[in-house]
């Protein structure tokens, strides 16, 4: 574990051993300074005069504050970081990484020693500024900083000309400007300002060689350890997209994401609702979706999920459990092949369901874990959500069988993995001391967690709400702390707040609910994609973007791309609409596009404000009754054709639900039925019913 709060001593210098030089697979890079060590001395550089000195009240920063490794943090600055320019009337590139706290008034960025040109932040943004003479030029990047936000900053100088990059975009060119011997980064007095991943190079490099620079830095989570910037990083940019994989329309869904260009898809290739699903079918459809994906963006990580709030016993005794499984637990291979035993995993094993809790205490548990996780992996995931906990590891103390499982799921699965790493996330995992997130012996388990996002109703406006600390079960501060897989200790666990998808209790449509985690009696992906007008649904999308931030630094809003609406007779899909998805898209994809843009490239000037929902519209035609209802028909249809009695007796829908709901009972006898059939049917009915043999009603409503 790298050494996070040590103080300065010494003069800082480039140095072999401690700060990189010359990587050479970056053509033209002269120096990379990583500040991942502390060096004193005079040290041989690959470029005459470029020795970096550091000033003595530096500090270094591990991986909870770096974009990599370890950063050089100032509380207050004695003096500047300085590094030599020998080239000086030739071309040098120089790009780096800097965040501070303090912007309220002028902060330099970085600058000519000899003040021939500077880069400073005031209530106007990034402005490179150059002087000639009695000349002024000035060059406004349009880019405020974020405080306590990492941002990427380039100088190219070639001749008299500066051209100025921010997050590897060309902000534009400034000429006539003069140089010196040393470029200065920060300045005495400077308050809360960091530095890191400092390169220079000795031409003129442009955007394709910044791009890959900047993308490398910022999304470098493929280490034996990563930072909590790069994780978020890619949270940033996720997209929720349930069980995509299985939905229509897969052409335009390509097409979209090649358009959006996500880091993370979601759940894209997991068992969303689809628990009574796993066989080579499936783990085809997989590898499917993964090989396409990687041939649209390699850099997209893909999302499996395996669901440890639900195994099905239709799965589980049909899979022969492969000898890598016993293995990697050091247990035994047995003599005579077995499959999994469904009644070993569950914490209650109720015979009149085919679904079941899975006991994390279990054994047979653990494998079951390990093996669905490890098989979506081989089939090309990147990443394993292993769904809500609270349930499942009631009676794993410590969460420590939890914890071993999960290990023991990297210790298999990174080497083979597409990028040699895997993430792993969690849903709901409530502890004793009401925070979000499984934890063992001081350790978080999984990487990063989900939560839904817990919008608050208004109440005196219909369909407004908004986002709040402290609502019902929302997970704003409430993470658990620990030491992170990545490598850091962390107050929270890192997170991404959804739109929920859950199915609503019978709640009346329209009124607030106040306390209720469902936004005016719906879903929040119904009441999003319901209630809201486009242009609504795109200003809701741009305020839980900022605003989740605001409210928890450590949580980042997940966009939804494909998610169900229970209740709904299809889902919600973010595409433009077009021929392609038969006009299905709810048309936030180019919206989507343009506000990751906003945020990453520092567009946005606009004050985050509680968007305004119109209350002057009703729900409509409410789909989701008119779906149940159908659901229902589909449901009595079919019992009526597997179960003649139905018909023989003329049983009204009413009278088939009260039925089918008797016969779930244990130890019925005659008495009992015959009691139920005299309350439930009529008299044309019971003379019907008095000619059947009771026991085999019995028997067979029993079966169903």
């Amino acid at each position: 574990m790298r050494d996070l709060g040590r103080k300065f001593t010494l003069c800082l210098v480039a140095s072999a051993a401690g700060l990189t030089a010359l990587a050479g697979s970056e053509q033209h890079l002269i120096s990379h300074y990583g500040f991942e060590s502390l060096a004193g001395g005079k040290t041989p550089s690959a470029m005459s005069g470029s020795k970096l000195s550091v000033p003595r009240d530096g500090e270094l920063k591990g991986l909870f504050d770096s974009v990599a490794g370890q950063s050089i943090s100032f509380s207050k600055m004695s003096a500047p970081i300085t590094v030599g320019d020998a080239a000086q009337s030739g071309p040098l590139s120089f790009a780096f990484w800097v965040k501070t706290d303090d912007l309220a008034g002028e902060v330099v960025i970085c600058s000519d020693s000899k003040g021939a040109w500077a880069l400073q932040h005031s209530n106007e943004g990034l402005v490179l500024e150059a002087q000639k003479g009695s000349a002024k030029t000035r060059l406004n990047a349009d880019y405020f900083l974020t405080a306590g936000k990492w941002s990427h900053v380039a100088i190219v100088l070639s001749g008299t000309q500066a051209d100025l990059y921010v997050n590897s975009r060309l902000r534009g060119s400034l000429d006539a400007v003069a140089r010196s011997s040393r470029i200065q980064f920060g300045a005495a007095g400077a308050a809360a300002i960091s530095f890191d991943e400092l390169r220079l190079y000795n031409r003129a490099i442009g955007a394709p060689v910044l791009a890959e620079v900047y993308e490398q830095e910022r999304y470098d989570i493929f280490g034996d350890e990563y930072s909590r910037f790069a994780l978020q990083s890619h949270l940033d940019r996720a997209l929720f997209c349930q069980a995509i994989y299985m939905r229509p329309f897969q052409d335009d869904i390509f097409r979209m994401f090649g358009n959006v260009q996500p880091r993370m898809l979601l759940a894209a290739v997991g068992m969303w609702g689809h628990v009574d699903q796993f066989d080579e079918a499936y783990l085809q459809k997989v590898r499917q979706f993964c090989d396409r994906m990687n041939e649209i963006n390699p850099d997209t990580l893909v999302g499996g999920a395996t669901f440890l709030d639900t195994v099905s016993r239709r799965v589980l005794p049909t899979i022969t459990i492969p000898d890598y499984v016993f293995e990697a637990f050091d247990l035994p291979i047995p003599a005579e092949p077995r499959t999994f035993n469904f009644s070993e995993a569950v914490l209650v094993d109720n015979a009149r369901n085919d679904l079941g809790l899975p006991d994390m205490s279990k054994k047979e548990a653990q494998l079951w874990l390990f093996y669905a996780s490890c098989e979506q992996i081989k089939a090309g995931a990147d990443m394993i959500h292993i769904g809500i906990l609270s349930g499942s590891t009631k009676k794993d103390k410590g969460k420590r069988a939890l914890a071993d499982t999960v290990r023991r799921i990297r210790a298999y699965c990174d080497p083979i993995s597409r990028k040699g790493k895997i993430l792993i996330s969690s849903g709901n995992c409530v502890n004793r001391n009401g925070m979000n997130g499984a934890v063992s012996d001081g350790k978080l388990v999984c990487d990063f967690a989900w939560f839904a996002s817990t919008p608050r109703e208004v109440p005196d406006s219909k369909w407004q709400c908004e986002y709040v600390k402290g609502h019902s079960h929302a997970g704003f501060g409430r993470m658990a702390a620990g030491f992170h897989p990545g490598g850091w200790d962390s107050p929270h666990l890192p997170w991404v707040a959804h739109l929920d998808t859950t199915r609503v209790p019978n709640m009346e449509i329209g009124v607030p609910h106040l306390d209720s985690w469902f936004p005016w009696g719906l879903t929040e992906i119904r009441w999003f994609s319901n209630t809201l007008t486009k242009e609504e649904r795109n200003a809701w999308l741009r305020y839980m973007t900022y605003r989740v931030k605001e409210l928890d630094p450590f949580c980042s809003a997940m966009m939804p791309a494909a998610l169900v609406r229970p209740g709904d007779p299809g889902p919600y899909y973010m595409n433009t609409p077009n021929q392609a998805n038969e006009f299905k898209g709810y048309d936030q994809e180019e919206f989507v596009k343009q506000l990751w843009g906003e945020v990453e490239f520092g567009y946005n000037r606009e004050p985050i404000t509680v968007p305004s929902i119109s209350p002057d519209k009703d729900y409509g035609t409410d789909m989701g009754a008119e779906y149940e209802a159908e659901k229902l028909k589909s449901y009595l249809d079919r019992k009526r054709e597997r179960l003649p009695i139905l018909t023989t007796l003329d049983l009204n829908d009413e009278q088939v639900l009260a039925y089918l709901k008797f016969m779930q009972q244990d130890n019925l006898t005659p008495k009992k039925v015959d009691r139920f059939m005299a309350d439930l049917l009529s008299a044309e009915q019971m003379k019907i019913y008095q000619t059947l043999n009771v026991k085999k009603v019995i028997n067979v409503g029993a079966g169903h």
